[in-house]
């Protein structure tokens, strides 16, 4: 899956200055400015700044970076004796002046592969950069297919002229030549069906025409890759929540919840997606861990509110500085349920408690319990403990496979 980022406006931060003739960072800073496109953050800041923003748009750690020139993607077209495109109609540009002289499925060269993917004042598509995007998918995909054709893998001679123009034209951070081949061998045998454009999402241009992005949809999407739910165009095998009979044991078995670190992740047992259930079965003891008093009998309130049968309410035995959720095996759908109302909770597995969910309420609670998720919804517990209620995608991606031959 690769996701094409259109002109999206972003606030990166203040990075290094960036120096693209030397491709090295400068002892400048440069300050954090607001409403900026995402390709300046790379102008200005480089790699590192590019990264930074990315990661703050998706919440992925990425660590590594392949960037890759004009020349470079001319010279791996050239290499391939061209690629093939489809147009409806005969390709003009403003700024560029003819592109594609004939509508139809055609072979176009290096020179005219690079004009199909710059240009920007192509008068039938307007002034949105989703046009270029399209067009962008298009080719890469073509490019794709025939590198990934016999012709190209069982042809040495080829293929190495391939790999040169791309290893000539690229330029990475974090990344070595063995990575490079690693990346090429896991290449072989995959079909250019299996591969997958998703444009992030925007509002359309704002006054300064940056393309607005559409974070819930982008944090949807983006929460789509983190818990392998399956996107569009591809497939996945669902989750679920079962737990083996190995898998049963307990990040502190009879301990008090204090023992372990308040951030510690659960055991890898624990993480799962478990569907919310309905509120009135889940039995909850609520326990003040934090400074405030009476917080327990007012969240036990809410709680109550919300449908969830209140088993008791009172003090815990210490202070702790994170809101946990406690809850013996067998019990994790309900203690997901009861973890959907608190965002910033994490879940703890224990013993002792029977049907009892425990939520101990600690000092970074704000007193604010939200409604939990409706019965059914898909609930996945994360690496912290934490549980991220399933949002549904929008309708309106734009989704390009590379195997698609239609013409455009």
């Amino acid at each position: 899956m690769l996701f094409p980022f259109p002109a999206t406006s972003i606030s990166p931060g203040a990075c290094d200055r960036w120096d693209n003739d030397t491709a090295t960072y400068t002892n400048e800073r440069v300050p954090s400015e607001p409403n900026r496109k995402l390709n300046d953050a790379y102008y200005t800041g480089g790699p590192k700044c590019l990264i930074r923003a990315v990661q703050r748009i998706s919440g992925l750690n990425i660590n590594r970076f392949v960037g890759i020139d004009f020349n470079g993607f001319q010279h791996m077209v050239d290499t391939l004796g061209g690629v093939e495109v489809c147009v409806t109609q005969p390709m003009f540009d403003d700024e560029l002046g003819l592109i594609i002289p004939e509508a139809g499925r055609q072979t176009i060269n290096g020179a005219t592969a690079l004009d199909y993917v710059r240009a920007r004042r192509v008068p039938a598509e307007g002034t949105n950069d989703y046009g270029r995007i399209n067009r962008q998918q298009v080719l890469l995909s073509s490019l794709l297919r025939e590198a990934l054709s016999n012709k190209t893998l069982f042809d040495p001679n080829r293929l190495n002229r391939f790999i040169d123009a791309f290893t000539t034209h690229t330029f990475v951070e974090n990344v070595d030549t063995q990575s490079l081949l690693m990346l090429a061998r896991s290449m072989q045998g995959v079909d250019a069906g299996q591969v997958t454009f998703l444009t992030i999402p925007t509002a359309g241009p704002n006054e300064v025409m940056n393309e607005i992005p559409r974070e819930a949809d982008i944090d949807a999407i983006f929460d789509a890759i983190i818990y392998e739910w399956p996107l569009p165009g591809e497939e996945r095998s669902a989750s679920n929540g079962d737990q083996s009979d190995d898998a049963s044991e307990s990040q502190s078995d009879s301990g008090p919840v204090d023992d372990a670190p308040p951030t510690s992740a659960p055991s890898r047992s624990e993480i799962g997606e478990f569907e919310s259930v309905t509120p009135s079965s889940v039995n909850v003891q609520v326990s003040n861990g934090s400074n405030t008093i009476g917080v327990a009998s007012t969240t036990a309130s809410a709680l109550a509110g919300y449908g969830f049968q209140i088993y008791s309410v009172g003090d815990h035995s210490r202070v702790v500085n994170q809101t946990i959720i406690r809850y013996s095996p067998g019990n994790e759908a309900d203690a997901a349920t009861l973890a959907s109302s608190f965002p910033d909770a994490k879940m703890q597995r224990t013993r002792g408690l029977g049907s009892i969910v425990e939520i101990i309420l600690g000092t970074d609670f704000d007193a604010t319990v939200i409604e939990p998720a409706t019965i059914g919804t898909a609930l996945p517990v994360s690496p912290d403990g934490t549980v991220v209620p399933r949002r549904d995608l929008p309708a309106d991606l734009a989704v390009t496979n590379a195997g698609d031959l239609s013409c455009t």
